[in-house]
């Protein structure tokens, strides 16, 4: 028992002291106690759980602080790329790293010294198991009862972190000092631990179907939907990292369709996106619900965690209530976040993803810009009813390194070339939409900037570019119509292709 208590004593200590080495932001200092308390009830939960496994002290105490260690540096590199640490959200995506490892840079995962290393752990452990003996008291049944106490211990721990949220002294308390999921700032506040601890527990005090965080009031630019005034087909690209160089004053980016776009453009302008780098879902996911990410609270760090659960009213909800067909364009795994639950419920009747694709239609590592061109132009040109066309590219994903282009190795030169192929796909669609006979809204915008260390890490403005215009009979390519000066937030896009009338 004095073991098993000093093994403890020793796991809650070192992860304390582990906060110290965690990237910036740095911990301040005067941490409040319910962070602290927060952080070693999280190091005791990890705790009980590897002691429940083996019922040996050492090795408890070596797997938890191992644990918190591995956390730690995956933070601190997470941080060093993306500029924010982790958070309770990302070890839901741990199955997305282990079947797309290129994305997160984690292709060691299968290469023969990650493999080898894993046989040699398994066997260090086996050897252990059999040097520490078990604490499991002599007794009659003792294995059984054991087991039975550990995970009743556990679970009691994992409890107590989930009723914090909701017991109501406690409650108020973390709704004091979390009010958002602000994670850089609470990371530096809290603690990495102690922040990751109060950010889940927030989260899971709001669970779908009880106080639901997501908002339930319409839209406001959502009534112009059920009136006669929509143009029977609406068209909208989130542009994989797409960002005119140019425009964010990293020298000349020339992309003439844009130009072009923007001289007939109902609107068009700088973007403030909700992410940096990565993290899709979450321009997508406000785009959908026009509506800023932090109407959604703690669900804003993954908002499609839950939506497959209850998924908040969308655009395409609201358009296929007004006679529209819906569609998803997707050239990826259509798992990835979640997507083949998550996009039937937000409205989209049908969904076109990586396997309609064919395996000439790649360029570079992923499927080209020109086939998701393709597969848009067949819905629209053999559509009948009014459509709301919805694509996310994938084109100019990263990693951009050797070997991802034929003759270009140079990551900037990738970029822009993909750059430059997102910019033909803008001005195939706008050919196309104007030599249709529908009138028709092309609404064209970058998802965030890219991890582009070879241009600035990080990007000073994380701003994207958009572009929202009218196509199709009657429309004059060469007619100036007029800049409206919308320099806001994502949601704000959303509003102004809803409210776009023709």
């Amino acid at each position: 028992m004095l073991i098993t208590l000093a093994a403890l004593i020793f796991c809650l200590v070192a992860v304390y002291l582990l906060e110290r080495f965690v990237a910036l932001p740095k911990l301040r200092r005067g941490r409040p106690w319910l962070a602290l308390a927060m952080a070693l009830l999280a190091a005791l939960v990890v705790f009980l759980f590897w002691f429940a496994l083996s019922w040996r002290p050492l090795f408890t105490a070596f797997s938890t602080v191992t644990t918190f260690t591995i956390v730690t540096l995956i933070s601190n590199f997470k941080y060093d790329v993306l500029f924010e640490p982790l958070s309770f959200a990302d070890f839901c995506l741990a199955p997305q790293v282990v079947r797309h490892p290129d994305l997160y840079y984690a292709e060691f995962l299968y290469s023969w010294p990650f493999g080898a290393a894993m046989v040699a752990l398994l066997g260090a452990i086996a050897v252990w198991f059999s040097l520490e003996p078990t604490v499991i008291p002599r007794l009659r049944f003792g294995v059984p009862l054991a087991g039975i106490a550990g995970l009743m211990a556990f679970g009691a721990a994992l409890g107590t972190l989930w009723g914090l949220g909701r017991w109501p002294v406690t409650s108020a308390a973390l709704r004091r000092l979390a009010p958002g999921p602000n994670i850089r700032d609470d990371t530096g506040r809290f603690g990495l631990f102690g922040g990751m601890a109060i950010h889940l527990t927030r989260w899971l005090a709001t669970p779908p179907g009880r106080e639901t965080p997501w908002p339930t009031e319409p839209h406001p630019h959502w009534p112009l939907l059920a009136g006669e005034s929509l143009p029977p087909l609406i068209v909208a690209i989130q542009s994989e990292s797409f960002v005119d160089l140019g425009a964010a004053g990293f020298g000349p980016h020339e992309l003439p369709n844009l130009e072009r776009a923007r001289r007939r453009a109902l609107a068009h302008g700088r973007l403030v996106v909700p992410t940096a780098g990565a993290w899709t879902m979450r321009s997508e996911y406000s785009f959908l619900t026009g509506r800023p990410l932090s109407d959604y609270r703690f669900d804003a760090l993954d908002p499609y965690l839950r939506s497959a659960f209850g998924a908040p009213e969308t655009a395409a909800q609201r358009l296929g209530g007004a006679g529209f067909e819906a569609a998803f364009v997707h050239p990826f795994d259509i798992r990835f976040f979640q997507r083949h639950r998550i996009y039937p419920r937000f409205g989209f009747r049908r969904i076109i993803e990586q396997a309609a694709f064919e395996s000439g239609d790649r360029f570079g590592y992923f499927v080209s810009d020109e086939a998701v061109t393709d597969r848009i132009l067949d819905l629209v040109t053999t559509g009948t009813r009014p459509q709301f066309v919805y694509a996310v590219t994938m084109e100019n994903h990263n990693p951009w390194r050797e070997g991802r282009i034929d003759g270009i190795d140079d990551p900037l030169q990738q970029y822009m070339h993909h750059a430059a192929n997102a910019d033909r796909m803008l001005g195939r669609l706008i050919d196309a939409l104007d030599a249709g006979g529908r009138e028709a809204v092309l609404c064209f915008y970058g998802d965030h900037v890219p991890i582009l260390r070879a241009v600035a890490h990080p990007f000073p403005d994380i701003r994207t570019d958009y572009v929202i215009l009218r196509c199709g009979p009657g429309i004059d390519p060469a007619a100036e119509t007029g800049v409206l000066p919308v320099n806001a937030a994502i949601e704000d896009l959303m509003g102004m292709l809803m409210a776009v009338r023709v």
